[in-house]
C-alpha cells in the first residue's frame, strides 16, 4: 500500500510549532509576573506580547487539535481500534508519562526557588509555613491529585516534609 503524506498538514504543524517558540518566548515580557513570583521576568514589559501571547495560544492549540484529530481519524481507518491503541500507547502514553516523571523532578526546585524568592524565606521555611497553613484543607486531596496545581503542592509537601528532621 501505498502512503502519501500530507506535505501542506505537516507546514502548518511545523510553523504552529514555530509560533509555540514565539510564545512561550514572549511570557517573560509580561507585566505582573515579578508579583507572583515567576522564576524569569524582563524588565522590559510589553502589553502587546502579552496580547499575541493569548492570541497565538487560542489560534495554535485549535490548530494542533485539528491537525491530531485529523491524523487520528486517518490512521484509526487505516489500522483499525487494536493495533490504534496500541500505537497510541507506545507513542505518546509512554514518553508522556517519562517526561512528566522528569519533568515533576525537575520542577520541584524550580518551584521552591520562585516561592522563596516571591516570599522573602528560604524554600524550606516557605514549605514549612505553607503546609502548617494547609494542613486541615483536605479538599487537596480530592479527585485529580496528580494532575492537578494543588496535587503538585501536596506531593510537593509530601518531599519537604520527608526531609525534615
Amino acid at each position: 500500500m501505498e502512503q502519501n503524506r500530507l506535505h501542506a498538514l505537516d507546514a502548518i504543524r511545523g510553523i504552529a510549532l514555530l509560533l509555540g517558540l514565539l510564545l512561550h518566548g514572549s511570557i517573560s515580557f509580561w507585566p505582573g509576573l515579578d508579583s507572583v513570583g515567576f522564576p524569569v521576568s524582563d524588565n522590559s514589559k510589553s502589553m502587546t506580547l502579552t496580547y499575541m501571547f493569548y492570541v497565538l495560544h487560542m489560534f495554535r492549540m485549535t490548530v494542533f487539535f485539528l491537525i491530531a484529530g485529523f491524523f487520528a481519524h486517518l490512521s484509526l481507518t487505516r489500522k483499525g481500534y487494536p493495533v490504534f491503541l496500541k500505537d497510541r500507547f507506545k507513542r505518546i502514553a509512554i514518553p508522556m508519562i517519562c517526561a512528566w516523571l522528569v519533568s515533576l523532578i525537575l520542577m520541584i526546585p524550580v518551584v521552591l526557588w520562585a516561592a522563596s524568592k516571591f516570599s522573602g524565606l528560604t524554600a524550606r521555611r516557605y514549605c514549612k509555613a505553607h503546609s502548617k497553613q494547609h494542613q486541615h484543607n483536605h479538599c487537596y486531596y480530592s479527585s485529580g491529585f496528580f494532575t492537578t496545581c494543588y496535587g503538585f503542592m501536596a506531593l510537593l509537601r509530601c518531599f519537604i516534609l520527608a526531609e525534615t528532621p
